[in-house]
């Protein structure tokens, strides 16, 4: 059983593909190295509600709402996934 398998219960639902680069996590900015997280395309990742709740409570937003933050950040993101680590990926469980 795998370290995902154990966090989610007998078979995981997620089907990422493993990060293989490193940098830090698009959640909680971790350090993060090679197999230590996940590429979740981002329709998942900004469509995330539990992403979303979190954004919320963060502290994070500046008076903007949650759904004009995640507008003004995905119109910037160049990329087609985002890297997720470990201890965030729950949050885009199916």
């Amino acid at each position: 059983m795998g370290i995902i398998d154990k966090l989610f219960g007998k078979k995981s639902e997620l089907s990422f593909e493993r990060f293989s680069g490193s940098g830090v996590c698009d959640v909680c900015n971790k350090g993060i190295g090679s197999g230590e997280a996940y590429l979740v395309p981002n329709d998942t990742f900004y469509a995330s509600k539990k992403y979303r709740e979190r954004m919320e409570q963060s502290g994070m937003l500046f008076g903007q709402s949650v759904d004009d933050f995640i507008a003004v950040t995905r119109s910037m993101d160049q990329t087609t996934h985002s890297a997720v680590c470990l201890d965030c990926i729950y949050m885009f469980k199916n």
